[in-house]
This record gives C-alpha cells, structure tokens and sequence, in this order.
C-alpha cells in the first residue's frame, strides 16, 4: 500500500519546513526515506502489475524526476518481469479466441514463454 509511504514522505516534508531544516540534514533525511522505500514501492509496482509496470519502464527513463536509487530500481522493470502462470494465459488466449480447449487452435504451446513484458508474453505455438 502506498498510503503509509507518502504520508512519510509528506510528514518529512512538513518536519523540514517547520524546524526550518538545514540542507545538509534535510538531504540525508531525504535520502535514507528513498532508501527505506525504494524497494517497497517496486514490489508493489510488481504486484499491481500491467499499467503500473509499463509507467515504472517509463519512469525508469526519467532520472530528472525520480532519485537515483528509484530509478535504478525502477530500471529491472525494463528486463525482469515476472511471467504470467500456463494456466493464465491458456484462460485468456481461450477466450480471446473463444474457444473451450487451447488444442482446438493449437497442436503445440509452450509451456515457458519466450519473452514476457509488463502487458504481455509470448510463448510458441503450432497451428494445428
């Protein structure tokens, strides 16, 4: 959940602002709450999955926006997604192509897909 993280990050924000925080003690701050969170704010973008790991790619990109240690996180996003289970993607290439079994279509589909990305994957296949 994302709730607890920002209001971290919202509560720093308002301790530097009304303690009047030196730069240097501000920035160490800032820095140990990127570190605290950095791997949590991952593991969710992971677990949401699609979209959320499609705008990680893109903010991965973006080392203007984001501190260092997010967008080298966000980076594995780039080549590290984790791939749908046999029995997901059977369920939607059956309905997709709206049919009851996969060997209606398919004399063949791998059970390891080839590549797998934050809005899909691909296995082989024979047409029958």
């Amino acid at each position: 959940s994302f709730g607890p993280i920002v209001l971290s990050y919202r509560a720093l924000e308002l301790k530097h602002f009304i303690l009047k925080t030196k730069q240097e003690q501000a920035d160490k701050e800032w820095e140990n709450l990127h570190t605290k969170y950095a791997d949590e704010v991952l593991d969710s973008i992971k677990d949401l999955k699609g979209f959320y790991i499609k705008y990680g790619q893109v903010l991965a990109g973006r080392p203007d926006l984001l501190p260092d240690i997010y967008v080298e996180n966000f980076r594995t996003l780039e080549d590290s997604v984790t791939p749908m289970p046999k029995s997901e993607v059977i369920k939607v290439v059956t309905s997709s192509l709206k049919i009851s079994n996969i060997s209606e279509v398919f004399s063949e589909f791998s059970d390891v897909p080839i590549g797998s990305a934050s809005i899909g994957q691909v296995h082989e296949a024979k047409l029958k």
